[in-house]
């Protein structure tokens, strides 16, 4: 059945200056599997969000999610995969934008000016 019980749960109410206070993974060796895993194997049903974050109204200058891909040998990595095996038939399935309010910059914004090859 259904349960109240929280995992982890972090409340701060002080000022933090340091990064990853809140979860910080170093890793100087090689890994092969995924640091984390949602996997739903049971096949249960279920209505909540896998990631939900709500910044509040204060003053923001951080990003929500900030993916830095650092110059490698091969360049494989890929920033964001989606893959779906079923029918989906939910509006913004991929991705959906909603606004209460007016833009004052781009949604989007590419920059590719230092790129030499685009395959």
């Amino acid at each position: 059945g259904a349960t109240d019980a929280q995992a982890m749960v972090l409340n701060n109410a002080a000022a933090s200056d340091q990064a990853g206070w809140g979860f910080s993974v170093l890793s100087s060796g090689v890994f092969t599997s995924s640091m984390f895993s949602f996997d739903d194997t049971g096949n249960a049903a279920w209505t909540g969000n896998i990631f939900d974050i709500d910044t509040g109204t204060g003053n923001h200058t951080g990003n929500i999610l900030d993916l830095n891909i650092e110059a490698s040998t091969n360049g494989d990595a890929q920033a964001i995969v989606l893959n779906a095996s079923g029918a989906l038939d939910q509006a913004g399935w991929a991705m959906e934008v909603n606004s209460a309010s007016a833009f004052t910059a781009s949604a989007f914004d590419f920059d590719i000016t230092a790129v030499s090859a685009i395959a």
